[in-house]
């Protein structure tokens, strides 16, 4: 049997409850939202793994295909591959769907609101800043501090670019 760090056998524990606890109780947004993210966080350390299936990407969210080779040199299905290998698509949908975070499609060059009251449009720029520095510009209606703050230092800048071009073919 493999054996667990204790961060790992903290985690698996605190999903199970929350997985629990939702389906018994009938779980409310921020509660399925929380759940949600902790199992994004689980996909990305590598412990989602030992997850039962259903909770590793969005519904409606298409399959990404791991590695380069599946994605040929096609920036789109390359940034999808990415956005699986990060888990983004645990969060982010691509069908119009909301979840943990805003849906993807439709987004590039529409405008936003964000919690401050600002609006903007979601231009290259913005679309990596909020990889890079995700509570720089919350969008409106979620809460900053889910997505992961260190996408700046575990992605490669390709990778970045990859994942905003499939971002960018989401209509």
């Amino acid at each position: 049997m493999r054996k667990f760090p204790h961060r790992a056998i903290t985690m698996l524990a605190l999903i199970a409850l929350t997985s629990l606890a939702a389906g018994c109780m009938g779980a409310d947004a921020p509660t399925m939202r929380r759940h949600e993210a902790q199992m994004a966080l689980a996909e990305r350390s590598g412990m989602a793994a030992h997850i039962p299936a259903g909770g590793a990407s969005a519904p409606g969210a298409p399959a990404a295909a791991p590695g380069k080779a599946a994605a040929g040199s096609d920036p789109v299905r390359l940034g999808q591959a990415v956005a699986g290998k990060y888990g983004c698509t645990a969060c982010h949908s691509a069908t119009g769907a909301n979840g943990v975070g805003p849906t993807w499609k439709g987004l590039a060059g529409h405008e936003v609101a964000l919690t401050n009251g600002q609006k903007l449009t979601a231009d290259d720029a913005y679309l990596k800043e909020s990889i890079e520095n995700p509570n720089a510009k919350v969008h409106q209606g979620f809460a900053p501090s889910i997505m992961p703050q260190d996408f700046a230092k575990t992605m490669k800048a390709e990778e970045i670019d990859q994942v905003i071009a499939y971002i960018k073919s989401l209509r």
